[in-house]
């Protein structure tokens, strides 16, 4: 009798035993998996949770009114998009956001969708900031900075793509 509760308790063991494994091989498939997810996929760990989804540039687009090489204040300026994107419908998630600073202050900031490789126009001067009330820019030269961000994260440039330029008083 004593045999068969030895065997009984050793198969216990061993079955719990099992049971250990299989949960810490779970553990670390979790793991792998939340990885996978964090990167999009990218075992390069990109910090860019659009890497190899996205890849866009910005540029002046011809429509773009320049003096002496760069905008005046109260021109307007349009953005040419060049995008690869993995899935089309991402095409409809890109937006140009225009910003515009005066000894470092933001004084204009405009959200435009991309349509046809296209946003603009953009306002140099007094322009809804944020979609509220007026800017704060009434005169003089500024320093604007241009990206394009997917929707709806509007704080995240698509990595290389953004520019920088001067606004002419």
């Amino acid at each position: 009798m004593r045999a068969g509760s030895a065997i009984a308790s050793s198969g216990r063991h061993v079955a719990g035993m099992a049971l250990q494994a299989l949960l810490i091989v779970a553990i670390v498939a979790a793991l792998v998996f939340a990885a996978a997810i964090v990167t999009l996929g990218n075992p390069a760990g990109a910090t860019d949770a659009l890497a190899g989804r996205v890849v866009a540039t910005i540029e002046f687009d011809s429509s773009t009114a320049r003096t002496a090489g760069s905008p005046s204040f109260a021109d307007s300026v349009g953005f040419r998009v060049d995008a690869q994107v993995s899935k089309d419908s991402d095409l409809y998630l890109l937006w140009v956001a225009n910003k515009c600073y005066q000894g470092g202050k933001l004084v204009s900031v405009e959200y435009l969708p991309v349509k046809d490789a296209h946003a603009g126009e953009f306002t140099l001067g007094p322009a809804p900031m944020n979609g509220g009330p007026q800017g704060n820019w009434s005169s003089g030269a500024a320093t604007c900075k241009s990206y394009v961000w997917m929707y709806p994260d509007t704080s995240k440039p698509i990595r290389g793509a953004s520019m920088s330029y001067d606004v002419a008083p």
